[in-house]
């Protein structure tokens, strides 16, 4: 099916799935679910969960207390989630892209290299970024907590250095494989920042 949706509810679940155009869902307290649609996606939940498979567009998800799960997928992400988890797999990042989150883990697959600048940003969760047997390549910088926080990468590092923010010293760890560009950043305050080949 072909036309644009836009639909919010305060209590109450919402489904889509197989239709192509733009779309905006909200919802207080319930979960959103959608498949197989082709256009911009926004979907934002208070407390809820969101499920998305099969999209292809700019894909710009927000959820306040629940997790965010995303497979199958291609576009440019923005990906938010306050006490949550973000799980993407098989994912083709066709634009810049970032995902956050407050106090969740965050946890990448790639589908492909990724040839846009890419930013993971954790306060106390971890990141892992897996490029899946693809191949790895672009400027890499990793930043954690000295105390609290843990990078681990399977390569060596171009620069390390440590700087006090806050009150707190910090890691930061960079890389060049293949290029400068284009940028992937993974940071996190007192979590594990991971890149897996």
């Amino acid at each position: 099916m072909n036309c644009d949706v836009d639909l919010s509810t305060a209590s109450g679940d919402i489904m889509l799935v197989n239709l192509q155009g733009d779309m905006d869902l909200s919802t207080a307290s319930g979960d959103i679910v959608v498949e197989n649609v082709k256009g911009d996606v926004e979907l934002s939940t208070a407390s809820g969960d969101i499920t998305a498979a099969g999209l292809s567009g700019v894909v710009d998800l927000s959820a306040a207390s629940g997790d965010i799960e995303i497979s199958g997928s291609k576009g440019a992400f923005d990906i938010n989630c306050a006490s949550g988890d973000i799980t993407a797999k098989d994912l083709v990042i066709a634009g810049e892209s970032e995902f956050s989150a407050a106090s969740g883990d965050i946890e990448i697959t790639l589908a492909e290299t990724s040839g846009f600048d890419l930013d993971l940003n954790s306060a106390s969760g971890d990141i892992l970024l897996d490029y899946s047997g693809n191949e790895v390549r672009g400027f890499f910088e990793f930043t954690a907590s000295k105390r609290h926080g843990r990078i681990v990468c399977p390569f060596g590092f171009d620069s390390e250095e440590e700087y006090e923010q806050g009150g707190e010293t910090n890691l930061r760890k960079s890389f060049s494989k293949g290029g400068d560009t284009p940028r992937i950043e993974l940071t996190t305050a007192s979590g594990k920042a991971e890149l897996k080949k």
